[in-house]
């Protein structure tokens, strides 16, 4: 995963980029593909925010988060891209053609023989000439 950090009118901090480094890494298990994160620290008087925008294969994740203390924007902001994801991937999950696409077969097997079972299955089913 390619994190890009930006500091506007700041001065770079190496604490705020490890605390955003491992909260964008344990933030990324939600999602379904690995992930490019543009994270932007800004000050104008008093107001600290973050921007975090979060690229994925098909879809683009954006949340914004200012506070008086730049700590606590950058919870803030992780907390709102968790959950973006976590629905995200919940609406995915819940479709019926996923369970019966071949990667919910292969999230579904339990064993090594059960996906060696189910890759030969599909093989069987294709339709000639593809």
């Amino acid at each position: 995963m390619i994190i890009n950090i930006t500091f506007r009118h700041t001065e770079p901090s190496d604490s705020l980029k490890k605390q955003i480094t491992a909260s964008i890494e344990n933030i990324s298990i939600h999602a379904l593909k690995p992930v490019n994160a543009d994270v932007v620290f800004s000050v104008e008087k008093y107001r600290n925010s973050v921007e975090i925008t979060l690229n994925d294969i098909n879809k683009t994740f954006h949340a914004e988060a200012e506070s008086n203390n730049m700590n606590t924007a950058v919870d803030m902001v992780v907390a709102k891209l968790e959950k973006q994801l976590v629905r995200h991937k919940g609406k995915i999950k819940n479709k019926k053609t996923y369970e019966k696409s071949r990667e919910g077969l292969m999230k579904s097997a339990t064993s090594l023989h059960d996906e060696e079972h189910l890759s030969k299955e599909t093989k069987k089913h294709r339709k000639p000439g593809w």
